[in-house]
């Protein structure tokens, strides 16, 4: 639908999938075949325009005029692929990996993904790749990674005897620095809004539903911060200044405890005095500056869905 006519039209008599490009051009995807794999990417850059196919996928991204393609036609059904990227312009295809299952683009147009996936240990080698450049390599035995603006959080298995553990990594996206180790055991991370600290759980006691939470600086140049002890979750405030901490209830297997923590500010030892008891983990900040939270009550007698303003 064009939104200031009203005008209608039908794009694809049928699509696996479909997004939009920054400048408002539409991408969509076909119908897979009866053995799935790859199918036609086609792009409409104006509402009148015609279909143009540029190439063949099973999943794709876009950025700018640069699309990411993930084929999966020699291996068909795998979680895995050879990644492309290809200018909608309908240009030669640069290839960028293989075996290639994580991807997606950084807000400076790089591609950041996860390539030489190995099934049984479930992880690969990460990877970045700027237009015209050839991929970087960045860390090996990656499991999972996040783009927060120019930097990369990514968490790696580090190998032990008969074993390994699992690391949390920070690295800029230019690699104007080595990769840095933030700290080991960890279940969970967020960056703050100004990108310039960083809030964790690990040091975990049987589990990820018993950690502290910890702050720090993005770069390294300070020492961590603790935060809360006995933390199963978190939500950090859109502005940075409070956390909503999620502490197990006792004797549940999935109710939590919820209170809050200055950032600035945090309790000496770590410990803080609820503000709502027994409650679902979905719970949420639902303002800015972290004065209003949204919870789901679990026990019979509260059951139900409620707002509390905190002080």
């Amino acid at each position: 639908m064009e939104v200031g006519s009203g005008r209608l039209r039908e794009v694809a008599k049928g699509s696996s999938d479909f997004a939009f490009g920054d400048d408002g051009a539409l991408y969509v995807l076909g119908l897979p075949g009866p053995k799935g794999g790859d199918r036609a990417l086609f792009v409409l850059e104006a509402f009148d325009a015609a279909p143009r196919e540029i190439g063949r996928a099973t999943s794709f991204a876009v950025s700018g005029h640069d699309v990411v393609l993930l084929s999966t036609d020699r291996q068909p059904g795998e979680a895995f692929g050879t990644l492309l990227r290809v200018p909608r312009s309908g240009a030669t295809a640069e290839h960028l990996g293989e075996r290639v299952t994580d991807y997606r683009f950084s807000g400076r147009g790089d591609v950041v993904f996860l390539a030489r996936f190995d099934g049984r240990a479930r992880a690969g080698a990460l990877m970045t790749a700027q237009r015209g450049k050839p991929p970087r390599e960045i860390a090996q035995r990656v499991q999972s990674f996040t783009v927060q603006g120019d930097r990369i959080l990514y968490v790696a298995q580090a190998p032990q005897k008969g074993d390994f553990k699992i690391e949390l990594w920070s690295a800029p996206l230019d690699g104007s620095s080595p990769p840095r180790k933030v700290d080991e055991g960890v279940y969970g991370y967020q960056l703050t809004p100004d990108r310039k600290a960083l809030l964790w759980k690990a040091r975990c006691a049987g589990g990820a539903r018993s950690c502290s939470l910890l702050r720090a600086a993005a770069d390294g140049s300070t020492p961590a911060l603790l935060l809360a002890t006995n933390v199963a979750g978190f939500d950090l405030a859109t502005d940075g200044s409070r956390v909503l901490v999620q502490q197990p209830h006792h004797g549940a297997a999935r109710a939590v405890d919820l209170a809050i923590v200055a950032t600035d500010a945090p309790p000496r030892d770590g410990a803080v005095e609820p503000v709502a008891i027994e409650v679902d983990p979905s719970s949420r900040f639902v303002d800015a500056r972290g004065r209003r939270i949204v919870y789901a009550a679990m026990s019979t007698a509260r059951a139900g869905v409620y707002l509390l303003d905190v002080p």
